[in-house]
């Protein structure tokens, strides 16, 4: 099952300071979602 991140999202994040539970959570997705 991949899961893909929206851009605008995975940015937001990252504007926020990527907190532990969003690092995480959109690292993690992210990483699915450009390896495959």
């Amino acid at each position: 099952m991949l899961l893909r991140t929206r851009p605008g999202q995975f940015q937001l994040c990252n504007n926020i300071g990527l907190s532990v539970e969003c690092k995480k959570t959109y690292s993690y997705t992210y990483f699915y979602s450009t390896t495959t």
